[in-house]
Order: C-alpha cells, then structure tokens, then sequence
C-alpha cells in the first residue's frame, strides 16, 4: 500500500513543494488549506490524479479533516504541519516521538 501523508496548509510554498515530491515519490496525499481557490490551483498543477485529496480547512477542525482522510486513504502514515512533523504508526496513533522540522 503507498504511504498517506497529510500536510496542513499545502496549497502553497514549502508545502506545495513537499506534497509533489511526495506524489513523485509514489505517495498518496491530502493536502489542507484556508483558501479554495490556491487548493484548486495547486491540484490543477500537481499532476497527482488520484493521488492528491484537497481539503478546505473550516468547522470541522481536525478531527473532520482526518474522518475524510480516513474514509478516502483508509490510514495516515504522517503528518506535515508547518513547523512540526509528527509519525503516525498504521493505527493512526501518534506515536510518541515528534521532532520540530
């Protein structure tokens, strides 16, 4: 199974630029943002298909973003947020060791 990984606040800059090595890289990803458009923008130039999920951040929070994923990738093996990376292991449980990027 290829490797989910979700990065908050993507559309844009270093995690625009993550998420597509990430894609070339056989990786399946979500990517977060505040702005739709700079989301569809960013699909329209990821070359991704299938590969990308784009994820308005709004009123659900976190815990929306992260039932979507789930119910789309089925798991999130890591987890991209400006400044922090955080591991997940294949429950989705964050494990214990996070390191500031």
């Amino acid at each position: 199974m290829e490797p989910v990984t979700l990065i908050t606040g993507g559309s844009t800059g270093i995690g625009a630029a993550t998420a597509r090595a990430l894609i070339e890289q056989g990786h399946r990803v979500a990517v977060t943002g505040r702005s739709a458009d700079r989301l569809a923008a960013f699909a329209a130039t990821a070359g991704a298909g299938e590969r990308l999920m784009t994820l308005t951040s709004g009123a659900e929070g976190v815990a929306g973003v992260l039932r979507l994923l789930i119910e789309e990738f089925e798991e999130v093996m890591a987890l991209m947020g400006a400044p922090t990376v955080a591991d997940f292991g294949p429950s989705g449980v964050a494990l214990p060791t996070c390191r500031h990027a």
